[in-house]
């Protein structure tokens, strides 16, 4: 616009230097000289021209503004808002939220398939985001197509890294019932407190069994008591609180009743989703060696030990078991890894605890799992299965 205007105060200026030329021109002498006449006539042609010139600068100034101000109005953010997703709308999200080939053609299946309105709107609305990856999913899972359902997966973490509003957690008092707090008294033990009522006074959590099973602990009342819970987006935090008393549940549960806290701590965030289990497996252990191509070669013992299967992500899991097996050491499972299929896969143990009652967590990377397995994982993770 700056331009436009800079423009036309330029040629106005040219056009009164011509206008005072032509009149000293056409009335500078009386002589009636064909010489004088047609230098007139020149001038009065570059002065139509300008003129028009400016005319037509003018009318795009008008038209400018009017369309500025139709691109910054509600109706044409609405508009914009409900057409059909193009494929330089795709191009946009994908440099915006680094998407691979792969990641950015199941986005434009999503949108193309099912006409969705523009995408550059609709991927803020995570919930909307959610809905239609879990249905295209299921378009996938019934082709088979196991390369695009890991890609749904991959694509869903990064829509939701770029566009998600994160909103930070400073006090107790915001946490919503049914979160779940994670105390560990004895080094392996991982007990599961959930939130049942979240007063002005403090937060009532209910008492795990597996605290009385496995004769651990809590903190007396009084005492400061430190736990770890993650909000609706997956962000992790620990808090530090204090245990105002014990007390008993509606059903004769166990409860405690801690105060209110801002000192919440936020935690780095897994790079794999976890799921929760306790169903048992069987694990063997494994030689590894490189073929003659060099490619890695795990050798399968025939010998099976039991073990129970528990904490479960697309990059590891953990085994509980009676064995005092050491880490750096290559092992073959073979379990229920998303809770309903047996699967299997190759790790190693990258780290071993032992529990006051002589058993043994095994904490493995997975090496060699199936890319169907770590879909089934996904899919219970994200609720994909329902």
């Amino acid at each position: 616009m700056k331009k436009i205007l800079t423009t036309s105060l330029t040629l106005l200026g040219f056009m009164s230097l011509l206008i005072s030329c032509g009149n000293s021109t056409l009335t500078g002498s009386n002589s009636g000289s064909l010489i004088e006449d047609r230098t007139g006539g020149v001038i009065m042609t570059f002065v139509i021209l300008l003129v028009a010139v400016l005319t037509a600068i003018g009318g795009i100034f008008v038209i400018s503004k009017k369309i500025i101000a139709y691109k910054n109005s509600p109706a044409y953010f609405e508009r914009q808002k409900k057409r059909p997703t193009s494929v330089s709308d795709i191009g946009e999200i994908a440099k915006e939220a680094s998407l691979k080939k792969n990641e950015r053609d199941v986005l434009w299946d999503i949108c193309k398939e099912k006409r969705t309105p523009n995408i550059k709107f609709l991927v803020k609305e995570i919930d909307e985001i959610e809905a239609l990856l879990k249905n295209q999913f299921k378009t996938y899972e019934l082709d088979g197509n196991e390369e695009k359902k890991a890609a749904i997966f991959t694509l869903r973490k990064k829509l939701i890294k770029t566009y998600k509003q994160v909103i930070v957690i400073k006090n107790t008092k915001s946490l919503d019932e049914g979160t779940v707090f994670t105390y560990t008294q004895t080094k392996g033990y991982h007990h599961k407190l959930n939130l049942v009522e979240n007063t002005p006074d403090g937060m009532i959590l209910s008492i795990p069994e597996s605290v009385e099973k496995t004769n651990d602990k809590m903190p007396e009342a009084l005492s400061k008591i430190n736990m770890v819970f993650e909000a609706k987006d997956g962000s992790p935090y620990e808090i530090e609180t204090r245990i105002t008393r014990y007390q008993d549940g509606k059903n004769n549960d166990k409860q405690i009743l801690t105060v209110h806290t801002d000192k919440v701590i936020p935690l780095q965030k897994r790079q794999a989703e976890r799921l929760e289990l306790q169903l048992p497996c069987k694990f063997s252990s494994v030689k590894a060696s490189k073929d003659s191509s060099g490619k890695d070669k795990y050798d399968i013992a025939e010998k099976e030990h039991e073990g129970t299967l528990e904490d479960v992500s697309t990059g590891g899991c953990r085994i509980i078991t009676e064995l005092p097996i050491k880490p750096e050491q290559y092992i073959f499972i073979k379990g229920q890894m998303d809770g309903k299929v047996t699967d299997s896969a190759i790790g190693s143990i990258v780290r071993t605890t032992k529990r006051n009652d002589n058993y043994y967590i095994l904490h493995i990377r997975f090496l060699k799992i199936d890319i169907a397995v770590t879909n089934r994982i996904q899919a219970v993770v994200c609720g994909y299965d329902a």
